[in-house]
């Protein structure tokens, strides 16, 4: 083979390499093309790996154990009867967080038995005493309790962000004798920790009683969900603090921990996950007692049975 023969030769053996790999490489970015058109026609869902599983932690399985009822009473000061009870039911089977008000004055007696009123429960045994009542009537499982004055559930709520709520219907209720001064307007409203709480004690609803216990409990309702965050999160340190250092509770440091998993698990946002329960009964002999419906009996014990 002459020199310029073997020139030509070595000249087409490059060319062809050259023609080669700009082939793979054209074979190459084609597929990558198609791959990310893929990945974005509808319906397509990436595989993402949750947080736990990312951490290399477990994820969190509820147990039987994972369900515990809360007991929040509120008091105008420190060593008064309370006027509002609340109970905050966390159920991380049913993945469910359901609150509820009672009237003070609500009976928790059976027919043909001594009548105990839920102020009276209190004024004996304090809040144990209460949640004891409460669980002796409706078979349920109240294990702890947060005994709020107006002051102190005030600067609570002020620890966190207003909460935004839509106001069915105009507000105006003075009492000088109890020392009430409530005016809230119709409609969309953010609710600072004054506000709230004027709203969680207003008794001037068009619906009466049903909607007085109903509207109190979805200010707690939506104080939760809107909040959710510093609650699942890390239980607000500051609040958990606030709680222990100013409120009457049985709930400890311990406590917090343990169920700060459970907390961080159920779904605060969900329209499902989180309920007020809509209760209903009358008021008896002079306005002395209140006799809950079968319906809202029901409804206590399914929502917070042991």
């Amino acid at each position: 083979m002459t020199f310029k023969a073997k020139e030509v030769f070595a000249i087409s053996r490059s060319t062809k390499l050259f023609l080669k790999s700009v082939l793979y490489t054209a074979i190459i970015m084609t597929a990558i093309g198609g791959l990310l058109l893929f990945t974005k026609m509808p319906g397509f869902k990436a595989p993402v790996k949750s947080s736990s599983e990312s951490s290399g932690v477990l994820p969190f399985s509820p147990t039987d154990e994972d369900r515990f009822s809360l007991l929040c009473t509120l008091s105008k000061e420190k060593n008064s009867s309370p006027y509002a009870y609340f109970i905050i039911g966390f159920d991380g089977n049913e993945k469910r967080i359901s609150v509820c008000r009672l009237f003070k004055e609500t009976v928790l007696s059976s027919e043909g038995k001594p009548k105990i009123l839920l102020n009276e429960s209190f004024d004996r045994g304090g809040a144990k005493g209460a949640a004891q009542a409460l669980n002796d009537y409706f078979s349920c499982d109240i294990s702890r309790y947060i005994n709020f004055t107006n002051d102190s559930l005030l600067s609570f709520f002020d620890l966190f962000d207003p909460v935004v709520m839509d106001v069915p219907q105009s507000l105006s209720q003075i009492d000088r004798k109890n020392d009430i001064y409530i005016k809230i307007d119709k409609g969309r409203q953010s609710m600072s920790g004054i506000l709230l709480l004027d709203f969680i004690a207003c008794t001037v609803w068009e619906k009466g009683n049903a909607q007085t216990l109903y509207q109190s409990a979805a200010a707690i309702t939506e104080f939760l969900r809107q909040n959710h965050e510093a609650l699942s999160l890390t239980l607000s340190s500051e609040a958990e603090s606030y709680i222990l250092s100013n409120c009457d509770t049985n709930i400890s440091v311990t406590d917090m921990e343990n169920r700060r998993a459970l907390i961080s698990y159920l779904p605060f946002e969900s329209g499902d996950g989180i309920v007020t329960l809509s209760l209903d009964g009358e008021f008896k002999n002079e306005e002395t007692e209140f006799h809950l419906d079968q319906k809202s009996f029901d409804l206590i014990k399914g929502h917070y049975a042991k």
